[in-house]
C-alpha cells in the first residue's frame, strides 16, 4: 500500500531540514503502515509550555528550536502512544531509510540518545523524535 503525508504533516514536514524531510518521505514508502509527522519547529513559548518532563533540554538547546527544524516527531498512524512497540518497528523503518539515504551516521532517535542500540538503558524515551547530529 502507498501512504501519503496529511495537511498537518505536510505543515510540519514543511519547517522540517530538507534531509530530515527526505529522510522522512523515505521512511514513508517502506513504512508498513501509515505515519504522520506531529512536530517540527517550536517558538519558545511552544517549547516552555511543554508539560514537565516532555523535553530533557532549553529551548536555546532544543534541535527543534532552529528553522529549519532540525529535529522531528514521526509517528505510526493511528496514533497510540500506549503502544510502544510500533515505535520500535518505525525505528528499524527510519534507520534503513537513513542507510538508503547515505545519512544513517547523521541521525539520533529519541529512543536511543547514546546510538549504542542498549534501548532499556535509557532513562528518557522520547520515541517519535528524529533529529540531525549535524547542522
Amino acid at each position: 500500500m502507498t501512504y501519503s503525508w496529511g495537511a498537518r504533516s505536510l505543515d510540519h514536514r514543511d519547517q522540517l531540514h530538507p534531509d530530515l524531510a527526505d529522510l522522512f518521505d523515505r521512511a514513508l514508502e517502506m513504512s508498513p503502515f501509515d505515519l504522520a509527522i506531529t512536530g517540527s519547529h517550536r517558538t519558545q513559548e511552544e517549547h516552555e509550555s511543554l508539560p514537565d518532563g516532555a523535553t530533557q533540554v532549553s529551548w536555546e538547546q532544543s534541535k527543534h528550536s532552529s528553522m529549519p527544524s532540525l529535529a522531528g516527531h514521526i509517528d505510526p498512524y493511528p496514533i497510540d502512544y500506549a503502544d510502544p512497540y510500533r515505535y520500535y518497528v518505525l525505528a528499524g523503518v527510519v534507520f534503513a531509510a537513513a542507510r538508503d539515504l547515505c545519512m544513517l551516521e547523521r541521525v539520533r532517535w529519541g529512543g536511543d540518545w547514546d546510538r549504542d542500540f542498549r534501548l532499556a538503558e535509557e532513562t528518557f524515551r522520547d520515541l517519535a523524535h528524529w533529529e540531525l547530529t549535524d547542522g
